[in-house]
């Protein structure tokens, strides 16, 4: 007689909620901005990735919605020098 699991194996993967949002920030200006606000909000725990966009002033940011909320990442720009219009 076999011992031991007979069947198909089931891995369950826990799901984060991800979230994106798009913020513009008047004051990007530059590819030093852009690289500032990369890396600065890229550092933060929670954030998947981080995109600036020069010429429409825009930054996409992807995120895990239970490590980090929207508000830490307006502040963050904020105190970075680049506050969010709006």
């Amino acid at each position: 007689m076999q011992h031991g699991l007979r069947g198909p194996c089931l891995l369950i993967k826990e799901q984060h909620p991800v979230e994106t949002i798009t913020l513009v920030t008047p004051d990007v200006s530059c590819e030093h901005c852009k690289r500032t606000i990369e890396r600065e909000i890229g550092a933060l725990d929670g954030i998947q990735g981080v995109d600036v966009d020069i010429d429409s002033k825009h930054v996409t940011v992807t995120y895990n919605a239970t490590r980090i909320a929207k508000s830490d990442i307006v502040d963050k720009l904020d105190d970075e020098g680049y506050p969010v219009a709006g």
